[in-house]
């Protein structure tokens, strides 16, 4: 996924979830809370973003979420997915604290 794409699958899923996405059909299985384990990557980096939203409360959201689209492009290479949010997160972390 480029880092336009994640940037708009990002806003996608987050401007959902402000529109009232979070609620679901009760036919539908039931959410998972925000963890790292989470098969679904978009929803994890939104997680992420999320978090870092709240440990970083000066910065602007727009920054944080173009921060973890950058790191994420720096991994969209590799073919193990799984830890791929933790290492975002991490990097994107790292950059936020020596702004």
């Amino acid at each position: 996924m480029s880092f336009s794409g994640l940037k708009t699958t990002l806003t996608a899923i987050y401007l959902g979830k402000l529109a009232g996405g979070g609620e679901r059909a009760l036919d539908s299985p039931p959410r998972r809370p925000q963890t790292l384990a989470m098969t679904n990557e978009p929803e994890a980096l939104i997680a992420v973003v999320n978090r870092l939203a709240a440990r970083f409360p000066d910065e602007q959201r727009s920054v944080i979420e173009d921060i973890v689209a950058e790191e994420h492009g720096l991994l969209d290479g590799g073919h193990i997915r799984d830890y791929v949010p933790v290492l975002v997160e991490r990097a994107a972390k790292l950059r936020l604290s020596r702004s």
